[in-house]
């Protein structure tokens, strides 16, 4: 009797491990980023690019907003999930998902507002996608006055 329960123990597990170990996790990918600075048109930045805005001209306003571009790739992100984006002078701005997200392509603004600025100052921004602890995906952007042109 005992060799019987280990052997249909043995076999349970067999079966039950390979099927946990083929789900297919989470993926996402970084896309870039939008630069809003409210006037048209908005500018589009690659993942980890540079934008540069040039502060002698009157028509250039401050950035003050980042779009930060991602897709969702092979299932659902749960709710729950983080967008994190860090930035010089201990800038932090957190959003939390309330609903579960299809795969697609998507992307969070940023309001230089939440962390109580009116704009995003000179610097490098980083964004993350988190599940959890595990972090999705990120990218950054760096942002500079040019006081040449």
């Amino acid at each position: 009797m005992r060799r019987i329960l280990v052997v249909a123990v043995a076999i349970a597990v067999g079966v039950v491990v390979p099927s946990a170990s083929g789900a297919k996790a989470l993926k996402a990918t970084s896309n870039g980023w939008y630069v809003f600075d409210h006037v048209p048109p908005t500018t589009k930045t690659p993942k980890d690019g540079t934008y540069t805005r040039c502060v002698n001209n009157p028509n250039t306003p401050p950035v003050v907003e980042l779009g930060a571009r991602f897709s969702i790739l092979n299932k659902p992100l749960p709710k729950g999930s983080k967008y994190i984006l860090n930035g010089p002078s201990k800038l932090h701005i957190v959003h939390t998902t309330s609903a579960k997200l299809s795969p697609g392509a998507y992307f969070y603004r940023f309001a230089s507002s939440k962390a109580g600025r009116s704009s995003f100052s000179p610097g490098k921004y980083v964004f993350k996608l988190k599940v959890g602890t595990t972090t999705k995906t990120s990218e950054f952007i760096k942002l500079v006055d040019d006081s040449s042109c």
